[in-house]
C-alpha cells in the first residue's frame, strides 16, 4: 500500500507545477492524474483512518508528496551539480530532519544489537549503495531504460509481499495498482523521450 501510495509521485509533481508555479499542464499530464487519482481510490481499503492499510497509503502518499517537491528542487536548484554530492546532501538533510524523532525513540524505548544491525544494513545496502548504483548506472543505461526500472518498483513489491509475507492482494487492488503504475510509467516514457538542453 504505501509503496503504490508512493508510485503516485510524478501526479504530485504536475499537481505542484500547476498549483505553486502557476505552470499549464497539457492533456498528458492531466491523463496522468486522472490515471493516479483513480487507481488510489481503487486502491484504499477503506476510508476509515483506523484501518492499518489506509494508514500505509496516507504515508506513502505523504513520502511521494515529498518525494515529488525534492525532484522540483533538484531540477530548478541543482543543474550542473555533480549528482553523488547532490544526493550525498540529500542524505545529510534528510538525517537531520528526522533525527529529532528517530532520537526520541531510541532513548524512551532503546534498541537490541540486532535492530542496530538491521538499521545499518537498511541504511548502507538499500539506501546508501542502491543510491549509488542507480546513479552509476546511469553511465550505461539510458534515462527512459532508469525510469522504467524504478516505475515498476510497485510490482516489485507486491510481489514480495505476497511470495514472502502471503499478503495477497484483491482485484480491486490489482486494478488500481494498474493504473498507477501505467501512469507511472508513461510518465517516465515521456520524461526520457523530451530533448535534453544542449550543453
Amino acid at each position: 500500500m504505501a509503496t503504490l501510495g508512493f508510485a503516485s509521485f510524478p501526479a504530485f509533481i504536475a499537481l505542484l507545477d500547476l498549483l505553486v508555479f502557476r505552470e499549464r499542464i497539457g492533456a498528458r499530464e492531466a491523463v496522468l492524474l486522472a490515471l493516479v487519482s483513480t487507481g488510489l481510490v481503487l486502491v484504499a481499503p477503506s476510508f476509515d483512518l483506523g484501518d492499518q492499510g489506509t494508514i500505509g497509503l496516507l504515508w506513502g502518499l505523504a513520502s511521494g508528496l515529498s518525494f515529488a517537491m525534492l525532484a522540483m528542487t533538484n531540477r530548478r536548484a541543482t543543474r550542473g551539480m555533480d549528482a553523488m554530492q547532490v544526493a550525498f546532501w540529500q542524505n545529510v538533510t534528510v538525517a537531520l530532519l528526522i533525527s529529532p524523532f528517530s532520537l526520541e525513540g531510541f532513548v524512551n524505548d532503546g534498541l537490541a544489537t540486532a535492530d542496530w544491525i538491521h538499521l545499518g544494513l537498511l541504511g548502507v545496502f538499500c539506501t546508501g549503495l542502491s543510491q549509488y548504483l542507480f546513479v552509476k548506472s546511469l553511465d550505461g543505461l539510458d534515462a527512459r531504460s532508469a525510469g522504467m526500472i524504478i516505475a515498476l518498483e510497485p510490482v516489485y513489491a507486491i510481489a514480495c509481499a505476497w511470495w514472502l509475507f502471503g499478503e495477497r492482494p484483491s482485484l480491486l487492488m490489482v486494478a488500481g495498482a494498474a493504473l498507477i503504475i501505467v501512469a507511472t510509467v508513461l510518465s517516465a516514457r515521456s520524461k526520457s523521450s523530451e530533448p535534453s538542453p544542449s550543453t
